[in-house]
């Protein structure tokens, strides 16, 4: 199946993107646009260009923050230098005030009591965003931090922003039989004042189903507002929009577990019992593989967003769907990687 741009295509289906800020919304409708078209505009790759360096000077700080009593007094004046580089300060940099950041982060890096710490996990959602991010680019540092540094479109895929506004694609989905369909892809911000916006979009006539993701990898964060584990935050979110006045009964939802990837390696390091909604899960079963037991915890999760469901809307089908953090090539797919066609075919199903 194929999906190109059009205008002209009918029928049409209109798709609406909800969930926690951080749980993924962009980066799958990013993935279903890129996995098709392969190419980015050229303004948004450059702008991005600086949200990977700042990622990038965020984590390093982190870092150097957990080991400041092993650190040498030059490096700890280095430290201090950068510390208080704003993100709108970065934008104004030219090519040797970048070069000259590059170069004082690649010597905090080779510091050894740094380097044992690259591994460390953030503590919050934000900052196992950083982790993600800036661990991948910590080897080409020298790369990312020359003014014409232009991200690939893989890249494009591991740079996170909150939502401020709406993000709206559109695709045409070539069907087996060439039938065609413009499928759009609306998203809006998941942060806690832009949550109210929701209930105005459920009524649009035009609306064909919500699309509403989870984290799987928030089971282990709380929130930074103080309403408690990410993950029952989801929980809520999904029963409010179910029962909300607004929302037609006839509507059709479908749940991206999203971060699939993280999520099993997460759960080597953090049992899914920290989480307030699985407080007796049992961790492991006797002669359980890895494999299977990452498969059963998910599978808990699945379940719990089942029986909300089930319980509010009866006569709906549970549809859901599991979602890698990051697109993997066209060649090379695994469990978790998604695709337009997979969640038309879930949705109409």
């Amino acid at each position: 199946m194929g999906v190109y741009a059009s205008r002209f295509a009918k029928p049409k289906r209109h798709f609406l993107f909800l969930g926690l800020s951080g749980s993924g919304k962009t980066t799958i409708i990013r993935h279903l646009d890129l996995d098709e078209r392969g190419n980015v505009d050229s303004e948004i790759r450059a702008k991005s260009s600086n949200i990977l360096r700042w990622r990038v000077l965020k984590r390093v700080l982190f870092l150097a923050d957990h080991c400041l009593v092993d650190l040498s007094e030059n490096l700890l004046s280095q430290i201090s230098e950068i510390d208080v580089i704003t993100y709108d300060r970065l934008l104004e940099m030219g090519n040797e005030e970048l070069k000259n950041l590059g170069h004082q982060i690649i010597k905090i890096v080779q510091d050894t009591s740094i380097q044992s710490m690259t591994l460390l996990p953030g503590k919050s959602y934000e900052d196992n965003a950083d982790f993600f991010v800036a661990n991948r680019y910590l080897g080409d540092l020298e790369l990312i931090f020359e003014e014409a540094f232009i991200p690939s479109t893989v890249d494009m895929l591991f740079i996170r922003q909150p939502t401020e506004e709406p993000l709206e694609l559109q695709v045409l989905l070539k069907g087996p039989h060439e039938e065609e369909t413009l499928v759009y892809l609306r998203e809006i911000g998941g942060q806690t004042h832009l949550q109210g916006e929701w209930v105005e979009e459920f009524s649009k006539q035009n609306l064909d189903a919500i699309i509403f993701v989870v984290s799987l990898d928030d089971y282990r964060f709380e929130s930074t507002t103080g309403e408690g584990n990410r993950l029952a935050m989801s929980a809520s979110l999904y029963a409010n929009i179910l029962e909300s006045d607004a929302m037609n009964l006839e509507l059709p939802t479908l749940v991206i577990f999203n971060k699939l990837d993280i999520f099993g390696e997460s759960i080597t390091r953090t049992n899914l019992n920290v989480c307030s909604l699985f407080p007796r899960v049992q961790d492991s079963l006797e002669g359980e593989s890895e494999k299977d037991r990452c498969d059963r915890l998910i599978a808990t999760i699945v379940a719990h967003f089942r029986g909300i469901h089930e319980s509010l809307r009866p006569r709906m089908r549970f549809r859901h769907l599991l979602s890698t953090a990051v697109m993997t090539d066209k060649d090379n797919r695994g469990e978790g990687c998604l695709s337009l066609t997979k969640i038309v075919n879930e949705i109409q199903g």
